[in-house]
């Protein structure tokens, strides 16, 4: 499923990141429990609520000492990533890519030795793309909200944040922060939340020229009140989603412009 391509790309971030801290494997499937519907294994008994897995993967990554090679890393790119409570760098995927990891003589970025790995234009930069296709929708996330207390209570929020939401949305974005260039293909609807969805794409440095806009159907939209003292509800109207049929992408990726 597309949906699972941007849990894989943080599970294998993650775990290059764990091994290299040497942090205990059932310490690690504990913190990544959050990226699984059915916990097992180590993970079995973790509290499959996303909020209060999510904290468990927090409190791990500030448990761990500040990591030399890594801080460096990070404060010589540049790195927009948090820190650790203790001042090491918690944006493990941006100081991943920055030391480039997952080097020495396996040809993935800059290698401990020096050498050019496949993939790198010898200054760092990846060279290539990736094409993400699937699921894509507008994220209105209403902020402090309150709990209703029956279905048809008036609850309130403080606030709201609209993000480019979906599997392929999040699989483009988690390959922009790692500096890999990507594209959407992906399906629109001529509206406002398809005219934010895309700049929101564009101010990424995504590449939208494959995204398909359908004139009579909606921009997906999903509605996420993230609730006082932690959880949050969902709503989504898949709407253009629908659209989106196995014959469309390829009858896309077949178009003069995917050349």
């Amino acid at each position: 499923s597309a949906l699972c391509v941007p849990l894989m790309i943080d599970v294998a971030i993650f775990c290059a990141y764990f091994s290299q801290r040497r942090v205990a494997p059932e310490d690690a499937a504990k913190a990544l429990a959050y990226l699984f519907k059915l916990n097992e294994g180590a993970a079995t008994g973790v509290d499959p609520g996303f909020f209060n897995q999510s904290t468990v993967l927090l409190d791990l990554l500030q448990r761990l000492p500040e990591h030399p090679t890594l801080a460096t890393a990070s404060r010589d790119h540049g790195s927009s990533s948090g820190t650790f409570a203790n001042g090491g760098s918690s944006g493990s995927g941006a100081a991943l890519a920055s030391s480039g990891t997952g080097s020495s003589s396996d040809g993935g970025g800059r290698g401990e030795r020096g050498g050019r790995g496949a993939g790198d234009d010898g200054g760092g930069r990846v060279v290539g793309g990736v094409l993400c296709a699937g699921l894509s929708c507008l994220d209105m996330t209403l902020l402090h909200a309150d709990v209703p207390t029956s279905s048809e209570a008036i609850a309130t929020f403080r606030g709201c944040d609209f993000v480019a939401g979906g599997s392929t949305s999040n699989a483009a974005c988690a390959l922009r922060d790692l500096g890999v260039d990507a594209s959407v293909l992906t399906c629109i609807g001529d509206d406002t939340h398809g005219a934010e969805l895309s700049r929101q794409y564009e101010a990424r440095g995504i590449d939208t020229s494959l995204m398909i806009t359908e004139p009579h159907v909606s921009t997906s939209l999903a509605v996420l009140p993230v609730f006082n003292g932690g959880g949050r509800g969902c709503w989504v109207d898949l709407s253009a989603n629908d659209q989106l049929t196995p014959e469309v992408i390829l009858e896309a990726l077949g178009a003069p412009t995917a050349q």
